[in-house]
């Protein structure tokens, strides 16, 4: 792979290099599921069940999401779709593409402080840039050249 003439990539004779370590830190790269930042995302509203005991079928009603159109939590719940208040589902096209870690320092949190909450509220995360091919080619239209 050529890279232009003013990236690092052309100054560097080493890009990547190959780790067997399972420590992900910052220049790492990961694969993740990237929303496409163009859409516009839709939200799922679980409209009830057909029979009332049984959770595994719903029906949804989708809809573009607006931050006007918040509809309260449906009478009949559907327990793999629950909501709490003020919430609802959106749901994005998303696909697998390179990720560059930028940032994994997270503060240490004491058991005794976590001991009555969620674990999801104080669950690690990590930043990362997702990594995107610019040139056309047959599968993308491509960006400008000037774009680079």
């Amino acid at each position: 792979m050529t890279f232009p003439t003013d990236s690092i990539q052309n100054i560097v004779t080493s890009w990547w290099e190959k780790s067997d370590k399972k420590e992900l830190k910052k220049g790492s790269l990961v694969y993740a599921f990237v929303p496409h930042v163009d859409q516009v995302p839709i939200t799922l509203t679980p409209t009830g069940r057909k029979e009332a005991d049984k959770h595994d079928k719903a029906n949804l009603y989708i809809t573009p999401l607006r931050i006007n159109d918040y509809r309260p939590k449906e009478a009949l719940p559907v327990a793999a779709l629950s909501l709490h208040e003020g919430e609802l589902w959106t749901a994005y096209r998303a696909k697998k593409r390179p990720c560059l870690v930028i940032g994994t320092e997270q503060p240490k949190i004491d058991n005794l402080l976590r001991r009555d909450m969620p674990k999801k509220l104080t669950s690690s995360t990590l930043l990362v840039a997702p990594y995107y091919g610019a040139d056309k080619d047959g599968r993308r239209a491509g960006y400008n050249p000037e774009f680079w």
